[in-house]
C-alpha cells in the first residue's frame, strides 16, 4: 500500500506583509485539519496564545491538535524532529522569514528520501499594498519571493486606489506572470482555496508549460518595468525529441553554473527512449524528471519554462540544439 504523501504549503513575504495573520487565519479556516507548521523563530510568529497548549522541547502544541515548531540551522533536522516526535499531522505549513530566500525550503522538498514523505502544494507570498512601491525594486529579496510564487495575496488592498493596485498588479505580474493573484485585507483567505492547489504536481506543470506564452508589450509603462528589475520568465519550444545521456550530462553543468540566475525551470520534454512525456522541474541545482501522460499519436516535442533574472537565451538555444537526436532550423520562443 502506497502510503499518501503529506501536502506542505510555504508562506513567503517581506517583513510587515501580514505572515502572522495568514498562519492564524489559516488554522481557524480549517479546523479539520492536524497542521504542523515550522516557523522562523516561535517568539515572532505570534500564533494567537489561546492556541498554545503547551511545549516539548522545541515542539509547540496547540489547543486544536496541530503543532509547531521553530527552524533550526538544519532544515532537514527541524523535519526529522516533527516526524519523530509522534504526533499525526495531514498538512505542513512553513512561514519563511521576511528576508529569506525560499528557494532554500523548496529545494529540501525535492531531496528524494524527504519527497517520499511529503509533497509540495505551493509557495504563497504576501505583498504588503502600503509599502509596496517603496520597497519592490530595492529589495532583491521580495523580487526573488515573488518570482517562486505560485499564488501573490496583495494584502492591505484597501488601502489603495484601484488605478494603484493595477500598477502594482502589472509590476508583481511582470516579475511573476505565472503566479495567481489575489486582492486580500488582513490576510483574510476565506473566500479562497490556498492549500489543495496541487502547484508541484505533475498535471498542474504539464498544464502551465502548455499555457504559457511569453508576453512582449510595447507599452512604455510596461517598458519602465522591465528597466527597473531584470527578472523574467520565458520559454521556449523545439519539435523533436532530445537524447536522454547528453540532456543528463547538459542539465547538470547548465544548473549548477546558473543556479543564482536561474531560479525555476519547468515543462515537458521527449526523449527517444521513452513513449511517454518526462515532465520536468527545478529550483536553483537542484531538479526532477517524472513519467508523464504517454505521446500517442501526437508530435514530439519539448517545452521548458525559465524563471530567473539576466538570463542567456541564445547559451540555452546553443545547449538544446546539441541534445536533438535530428537538427531543426530554428527554436521557437514564445
Amino acid at each position: 500500500m502506497i502510503k499518501k504523501q503529506i501536502p506542505v504549503t510555504i508562506i513567503t513575504g517581506y517583513l510587515g506583509s501580514g505572515k502572522t495573520t495568514l498562519i492564524n487565519n489559516i488554522i481557524r479556516q480549517y479546523p479539520a485539519k492536524r497542521f504542523a507548521i515550522i516557523v522562523n523563530e516561535f517568539g515572532d510568529i505570534g500564533i494567537d496564545g489561546d492556541l498554545i497548549a503547551g511545549t516539548k522541547e522545541q515542539i509547540y502544541e496547540l489547543n486544536n491538535g496541530c503543532i509547531c515548531c521553530s527552524i533550526h540551522s538544519d532544515f532537514r533536522q527541524t523535519i526529522e524532529g516533527l516526524l519523530k516526535n509522534g504526533r499525526v499531522f495531514d498538512h505542513l505549513l512553513i512561514e519563511t522569514t521576511g528576508i529569506a530566500d525560499p528557494s532554500t525550503v523548496l529545494r529540501a522538498f525535492m531531496d528524494a528520501e524527504i519527497s517520499n514523505i511529503f509533497k509540495i502544494q505551493s509557495l504563497v507570498c504576501l505583498v504588503d499594498a502600503i509599502n509596496f512601491q517603496e520597497i519592490i525594486f530595492s529589495s532583491e529579496e521580495l523580487k526573488l519571493q515573488l518570482c517562486l510564487a505560485d499564488i501573490v495575496l496583495l494584502n492591505k488592498s484597501g488601502a489603495k486606489t484601484p488605478q494603484e493596485l493595477l500598477k502594482m498588479k502589472d509590476v508583481i505580474l511582470s516579475i511573476s506572470p505565472l503566479a495567481i493573484l489575489f486582492e486580500v485585507e488582513h490576510s483574510d483567505i476565506s473566500s479562497l482555496n490556498l492549500l489543495d492547489t496541487h502547484n508541484y504536481e505533475r498535471e498542474e506543470i504539464e498544464k502551465q508549460a502548455l499555457s504559457f506564452r511569453n508576453i512582449f508589450s510595447s507599452t512604455s509603462a510596461s517598458a519602465d518595468i522591465k528597466l527597473l528589475h531584470p527578472h523574467t520568465t520565458f520559454s521556449f519550444a523545439i519539435p523533436g525529441s532530445l537524447d536522454l545521456e547528453k540532456f543528463n550530462v547538459w542539465i547538470e553543468n547548465f544548473i549548477y553554473q546558473n543556479s543564482q540566475n536561474i531560479y525555476r525551470i519547468k515543462g515537458i520534454l521527449s526523449f527517444k527512449e521513452f513513449d511517454y512525456k518526462i515532465v520536468f522541474q527545478s529550483v536553483r541545482d537542484s531538479f526532477s524528471l517524472e513519467q508523464g501522460g504517454a505521446w500517442n499519436e501526437e508530435s514530439r516535442f519539448c517545452k521548458l519554462v525559465f524563471i530567473g533574472k539576466n538570463i542567456d537565451k541564445e547559451n540555452i538555444e546553443h545547449g538544446f540544439y546539441g541534445l536533438l537526436t535530428s537538427q531543426i532550423q530554428n527554436i521557437s520562443f514564445y
